[in-house]
């Protein structure tokens, strides 16, 4: 579940974000973000024994 959420976010930031070199350091936040996120929600499962 957390990897479809990490997926759509993903693909919302690309959207939302221009390509430009300015935007590169809030990209690298936003994924540096999003990725504890999914770590942080991967932990709670697995404590509490819900399957991934």
């Amino acid at each position: 579940m957390s990897l479809k959420v990490f997926v759509h976010l993903s693909k919302t930031l690309l959207l939302l974000l221009p390509a430009e070199s300015d935007s590169i350091p809030l990209v690298f936040l936003s994924f540096s973000l999003i990725i504890s996120v999914v770590i942080t929600a991967e932990a709670m499962n697995a404590s509490s024994g819900f399957p991934k």
